[in-house]
């Protein structure tokens, strides 16, 4: 790591301690000085730099957080003339009047409808299940015994 004073032509230890404290004086003196004669002004300026710090600590939190999300996404998209299962809203785009939601589908892929085309709710639809047929005979259901020869 690299000295944070440019030391190297004091080869001596002791020497360069005693030029870092004297330098330390030195800035405790103008500080001091600077608290004594200006501290009106030193006030003001402490003031502001501390306005001034929280001022850019706001800003950067607000311009660095996500927008809220919107309150379609994460809801259960049916087909409003076919009642039928679409998938769940993942992006919504508002263009004017014109209302798109991106829905992804069952099979993974990201489609666009409509809202008036579509209807949100908040939980999935109890799904009906699909009504069993009814057995049907097969060509070999009752399968001729074999004549031996």
């Amino acid at each position: 790591m690299e000295d944070l004073l440019p030391l190297d032509f004091i080869s001596d230890p002791y020497t360069r301690q005693v030029v870092m404290a004297i330098g330390f004086l030195i800035g405790i003196t103008i500080l001091w000085f600077i608290w004594k004669f200006f501290y009106t002004i030193f006030k003001h300026v402490l003031v502001g730099l501390f306005m001034l710090v929280i001022g850019s600590v706001g800003y950067w939190y607000f311009r660095s957080s996500e927008p809220p999300r919107p309150p379609e996404v994460g809801k259960h998209v049916y087909g409003v003339s076919s009642k039928r299962y679409l998938g769940v809203v993942q992006s919504v785009q508002r263009d004017g009047s014109k209302v798109t939601f991106g829905v992804r589908e069952p099979g993974g892929q990201i489609k666009g409808y409509q809202q008036g085309y579509v209807e949100l709710e908040e939980k999935m639809r109890e799904v009906e299940p699909l009504p069993t047929p009814a057995p049907s005979p097969t060509l070999n259901s009752n399968p001729r015994p074999r004549r031996r020869n």
